[in-house]
C-alpha cells in the first residue's frame, strides 16, 4: 500500500501541540499525523 497526501502541511511540526494521533496545526486547523515514521504492514 501507498499513502499520498496531496497538500501536506508544511508548517513546523516542533510548533505544534502534541495530540493522540500526532499533533494539532493551528494553521492548518488540523491534526497532522507523521506518516515517516509509520511502519509498512
Amino acid at each position: 500500500m501507498k499513502i499520498s497526501i496531496p497538500s501536506p502541511c508544511h508548517e513546523d511540526w516542533q510548533s505544534m501541540t502534541p495530540t493522540e494521533k500526532g499533533a494539532f496545526c493551528a494553521v492548518c486547523n488540523k491534526d497532522v499525523i507523521d506518516f515517516t515514521k509509520k511502519n509498512e504492514c
